[in-house]
């Protein structure tokens, strides 16, 4: 559950910045930090919130929100 609502609080952040790559970059470490965070005070297993995370978002990102950085 904590990946999921990470995942989709990550989503409504990025539709929101728009496809800026470098903001983008610095939005998911720190909701990646904040998921692995949340995942700690709980007591959970963040190695299970972190996949539950990146699932979701490669599941819920519908609207391709989530931009690809270039590979050089």
């Amino acid at each position: 559950m904590l990946g999921l609502a990470a995942s989709a609080l990550t989503l409504q952040v990025l539709q929101w910045i728009g496809k800026r790559v470098e903001v983008q970059v610095l939005a998911l470490v720190a909701l990646i930090l904040v998921t692995v965070g949340a995942a700690l005070i709980l007591k959970l297993s963040v190695l299970l919130a972190l996949l539950a995370y990146g699932g979701s978002c490669a599941i819920l990102d519908r609207n391709h929100s989530l931009a690809a950085p270039d590979s050089a």
